[in-house]
């Protein structure tokens, strides 16, 4: 769509190019082959059935695929070719000459792959997570497509003069001997003035060329006026993400001047709630309200696998997850959906205190967290902590207080211990484990902080030796039946 239109102003194919086409043409045949193959989602479910993938495609994008790429190899063959044979012969070389330029824009023909590209930008902006970017790229990509639109106009008003016989802009404004770079400045000068930004001395001379400006001229009147809009209502968007955040700051510079606060501790506290509100950005507990319209087994599902690397963390949810199976993978969804509850922290928040009974363990997910103990003290991040609460009655040993805007995910021992009682698989792989936490935590040395580790990943439970309902019951501090 770039170079394909300059053609129209009698530039050739360097060897860069060249090369380029010919990858993008080995590229987009073989396309059509692994299309076939490419799944789809059909009511939010991903087909990969062959059978199924294969019509899909057929019904789709095969018959212009297969267009496009015929045409390009048709082209090949015409130039490298039977044009040899014509270029031999000198007798009617420019008529044949202009013929072949005209041959040559069959190729526009694969502009319509933009379309496939406009897809491929979608799903791209779709994995943007802040909406302040994704209203960027919004705003980009239209001021890229107003190039491109403006680009492919300035060429063809060039093309509708230099393949007219008799009087054109081009020979009105005596234009024929300048150069390639002034010729296109002066058509694109000419496309950018159709949309109603400019002027410019440029005019139709001839019909061809009329009926061309008329054409532009409707689309302009479509095209532009909705991009401007989009564009506008972009703008609109992202100024009403910002007006909140600027009324707060400005109501804090006129507290700090009615105050009469030093200029130096102004600027500290300025500094550091915008760095606190960046990072509480980032750290949003809230899951999206659409996410309310999934089936619960696809919710439990989805909140696996965003807790997947946390669990991994976790000595008994790393075995759960490597025993398998349907209980022990359905009864780790229901903890994700159920029991894993996110908060956001404040600078100097007290997540828990020495001395106070273990009602949860967490997961210190983003952030930075100061934990205390006895006399020593630590910074901790993307760690679990007072994981012992799960299996026996604990107190937490130390303090733990958040140094920064941070994020942590809330163990609930009730709902834990709920989830994981329901089936005799998962029932009795956490007795085996709580009794192997309670007999390593009798055999430790000292004291022991909320920092204990569970068991490592060596240890292996067989179901079928552990110990029953009854002692899971005397070992939790829940009664499970």
């Amino acid at each position: 769509v770039i170079t394909i239109p300059l053609r129209f102003f009698g530039l050739e194919e360097s060897l860069a190019m060249t090369v380029i086409s010919w990858i993008a043409r080995l590229y987009w045949s073989l396309d059509i082959l692994f299309s076939f193959t490419t799944g789809f989602y059909d009511a939010g479910l991903l087909v990969l059935d062959l059978r199924r993938t294969s019509m899909n495609y057929l019904k789709g994008w095969f018959v212009f695929d297969l267009l496009v790429v015929c045409l390009d190899w048709v082209l090949l063959i015409w130039e490298d070719f039977i044009w040899e044979d014509f270029n031999s012969n000198t007798e009617g070389l420019p008529r044949l000459s202009k013929t072949m330029r005209i041959t040559r824009l069959f190729r526009l023909v694969r502009s319509g792959r933009l379309l496939k590209v406009g897809a491929i930008t979608e799903n791209f902006q779709e994995q943007i997570s802040s909406e302040s970017a994704s209203i960027h790229y919004s705003i980009v990509r239209i001021i890229l497509w107003l190039m491109v639109m403006n680009h492919v106009l300035a060429c063809g008003w060039f093309g509708v003069a230099a393949f007219s016989d008799g009087r054109t802009w081009i020979t009105v404004n005596q234009l024929e001997s300048e150069s390639v770079a002034y010729q296109y400045t002066t058509s694109l000068h000419w496309a950018v003035a159709q949309l109603g930004v400019g002027q410019t001395e440029i005019e139709a001379v001839s019909l061809p060329e009329r009926i061309f400006s008329i054409l532009v001229m409707f689309a302009a009147l479509l095209s532009f006026s909705t991009l401007v809009s989009s564009m506008t209502s972009l703008m609109a968007r992202l100024d009403q993400l910002k007006t909140e955040e600027v009324s707060q700051f400005r109501s804090l510079r006129r507290f700090l001047a009615e105050n009469q606060i030093e200029q130096e501790l102004s600027h500290r506290v300025m500094r550091f709630l915008q760095h606190s509100l960046n990072v509480k950005k980032s750290v949003q507990s809230d899951d999206p309200q659409v996410l309310e319209m999934l089936s619960k087994p696809l919710q439990g599902e989805l909140q696996l696998e965003r807790h997947k690397a946390t669990f991994e963390q976790n000595g008994f949810f790393r075995r759960m997850l490597k025993q398998g199976g349907f209980h022990p993978i359905r009864e780790l969804r229901m903890v994700a959906m159920n029991c894993m509850q996110p908060q956001v922290m404040a600078s100097g928040d007290v997540v828990f205190a020495a001395g106070s009974m273990a009602n949860s363990c967490f997961f210190l997910a983003k952030g930075s967290f100061h934990y205390t103990f006895e006399k020593s003290y630590e910074e901790l991040s993307n760690t679990w902590i007072a994981e012992m609460c799960l299996w026996i009655p604990w107190s937490y040993a130390g303090d733990l207080v958040a140094q920064e805007t941070s994020r942590l995910f809330s163990l609930d021992l009730s709902a834990f211990c709920k989830a994981v009682a329901k089936v005799d698989t998962t029932r009795e792989m956490a007795v085996a484990y709580a009794k192997e936490c309670v007999d390593a935590l009798n055999g430790k040395q000292g004291s022991v902080s909320d920092l204990w580790q569970s068991l490592s990943e060596s240890h292996e439970v067989n179901p079928s030796k552990s110990i029953r309902s009854g002692v899971f019951s005397r070992i939790l501090p829940l009664d499970m039946d």
